[in-house]
């Protein structure tokens, strides 16, 4: 099974914002969720406010959004953060690696 995450965002400004979590070793990571109630109930607890919104980006879409985040300097995605954990941190570049080398093998296709 494939997991296409739901992210967190806002627009403000005409620019766009993702929701971040803090890893233990205190780097910024890309707050993802497996579902939109645990997207939502992360808005809930962390206060992000009435502006910031859930949405499950198609997968081209989602590639340019990791690759926007490492340029950023946004390094990690990590799994359906809570207050105090997340379920799995991720290395965004070898997220985006994967995704490439996937769809060269296959041409896109599913």
């Amino acid at each position: 099974m494939d997991l296409i995450p739901f992210l967190i965002f806002k627009t403000e400004s005409g620019q766009v914002e993702f929701a971040q979590w803090r890893t233990q070793a205190g780097d910024a990571a890309l707050a993802v969720f497996q579902d939109r109630a645990k997207a939502e109930t992360f808005i809930q607890v962390s206060s992000l406010g009435e502006a910031w919104m859930v949405m499950q980006p198609a997968l081209p879409m989602l590639q340019s959004i990791f690759k926007a985040m490492i340029q950023a300097g946004v390094l990690f995605a990590v799994l359906d953060p809570d207050e105090k954990s997340a379920r799995t941190v991720y290395n965004l570049a070898e997220v985006v690696a994967a995704a490439e080398s996937w769809f060269s093998t296959n041409n896109g296709k599913k």
